[in-house]
């Protein structure tokens, strides 16, 4: 290495000077200001610049390669093993061609995928669904994975509920029986308005028909008029005993009187995600009965926002079941569903009615399947997923006997007609004979007909 000192009046002359020397690779090690002192005159001149640059000497000549053939294809370059080793160009041009190629797979991929959602969102059970309540991104989950058989455009009824009962339990929903084996003390809990001491009475008055299974029912609510009078007017009738304990106090004297009895049901005050006391005494209450399963009663009329705020608020309470009241209620069950994939919490009955106790059963998959495709409850409706616009059976029409319109097999107004009020058509003009008006969204082909000119 060869180390030179430069002096300069300025910085861009002592730059020239370390070029001119040394060559335009050389380094430059420092540069400082100095001025010379000692003379007359020197405290008026200006300062000048010192540049110490040095020269990189290696001891074998680099190869040199002319401007013109810059820029053309170098030749092999051997590595130690013989080898050719690629060099940094095209290690380069190859990485740029991979991202090239990583981008397109990727646009591909996400273009087949749009492609595909369309194609689901366009489906009848997606609109079916979404006509339910159900959440989209759930809907689409649930359609992608029922029409990914090819078999599904021949399924029948039971087959389909089936097939949504499997989507279903692969994205989480679940049940559990009301009353698990060896559980003693069970307590109900939710807002008010659900049904919680209902639902206490009908699983009461279905446990009690064992002779040899000792039931009792004990009351923590004290808030609502006349609750501890209706309840208590029930238990006579089943034929338990209500104990009703409001205090720690009386909580702790029923307990020691009910050592003896098989299962203990416990009726909750109702509860708002606001009041912190009330949560907090639950929560107090349910650790001295020791409850081994507590049921978030929901009613599948409420919105599925306030649930989720209850839940939330109920963190020192232990819920590990839901149970849904008054589906008769209500036509949309979408709701349901939301609450059991997102919150992952199985659900253990479903209530309907007044009746005690035949309208309280245990959950099942496939019954929330068969609500979900028949908002009356009943068998679903037949699935038409393959069967194509313009080709239809012999009863090519359906039309509700309490309306005016009249829809195609494959419409998915006419899986909400309920079984008893179809009227079925085998043509379009026997239906326009009968006073009846073709759908805008599946006949439109048959709007146009002659016989509309009469409805303008």
């Amino acid at each position: 290495m060869k180390i030179k000192r430069f002096t300069a009046r300025s910085m861009p002359e002592a730059l020239q000077m370390v070029k001119a020397e040394l060559g335009p690779d050389a380094i430059i090690l420092s540069a400082r200001s100095i001025k010379k002192n000692g003379l007359f005159l020197d405290p008026f001149r200006k300062a000048e610049v010192e540049v110490t640059a040095a020269q990189d000497t290696p001891s074998i000549a680099p190869y040199t390669q002319s401007a013109r053939t810059r820029g053309a294809s170098r030749g092999p370059v051997l590595s130690m093993n013989g080898k050719r080793a690629r060099t940094a160009v095209e290690m380069q041009a190859d990485s740029a061609a991979d991202d090239d190629d990583a981008r397109a797979f990727g646009d591909r991929r996400l273009s087949d995928r749009a492609g595909r959602d369309r194609t689901l969102r366009e489906s009848w059970l997606y609109r079916h669904l979404i006509g339910q309540d159900v959440r989209r991104e759930y809907a689409l989950e649930m359609t992608s994975e029922l029409l990914a058989d090819s078999a599904a455009e021949k399924f029948g009824d039971e087959q389909l509920v089936t097939a949504l009962a499997r989507a279903l339990r692969k994205m989480g929903a679940d049940t559990r029986p009301m009353i698990s084996a060896g559980a003693r003390t069970v307590a109900f809990v939710g807002p008010s308005g659900v049904g919680k001491t209902v639902c206490a009475a009908k699983l009461a008055a279905f446990q009690a028909v064992d002779p040899d299974r000792r039931v009792a029912i004990i009351t923590l609510d004290d808030y609502r008029v006349a609750s501890a009078d209706q309840l208590q007017r029930c238990a006579e009738l089943i034929g338990i005993p209500l104990f009703a304990a409001a205090q720690p106090e009386q909580l702790r004297l029923a307990l020691r009187g009910l050592q003896s009895f098989d299962l203990v049901l416990v009726d909750t005050p109702a509860l708002r995600p606001a009041d912190g006391g009330m949560i907090q005494k639950l929560s107090d209450d349910l650790k001295l009965v020791q409850a081994e399963e507590v049921h978030l009663v929901c009613s599948a009329t409420a919105k599925e926002k306030d649930t989720i705020a209850l839940l939330k608020a109920l963190k020192s309470v232990p819920v590990n079941r839901l149970l849904f009241t008054k589906l008769d209620e209500t036509a949309s069950y979408g709701s349901l569903v939301n609450l059991l994939v997102r919150l992952q919490i199985p659900a253990s009955g479903f209530s309907e009615g007044q009746q005690i106790p035949d309208s309280l059963q245990e959950a099942a998959v496939e019954k929330l399947a068969g609500l979900m495709l028949n908002h009356s409850g009943g068998q679903p409706a037949k699935c038409t997923a393959g069967v194509k616009h313009g080709k239809h059976p012999a009863s090519a029409f359906t039309a509700n006997k309490n309306s005016c319109l009249f829809h195609t097999a494959d419409c998915m107004w006419t899986r909400l007609i309920k079984r008893e009020n179809r009227i079925f058509f085998h043509s379009a003009d026997e239906a326009l004979q009968r006073k009846f008006k073709p759908c805008r969204d599946c006949c439109r082909k048959t709007a146009a007909h002659p016989a509309l000119r009469r409805w303008g």
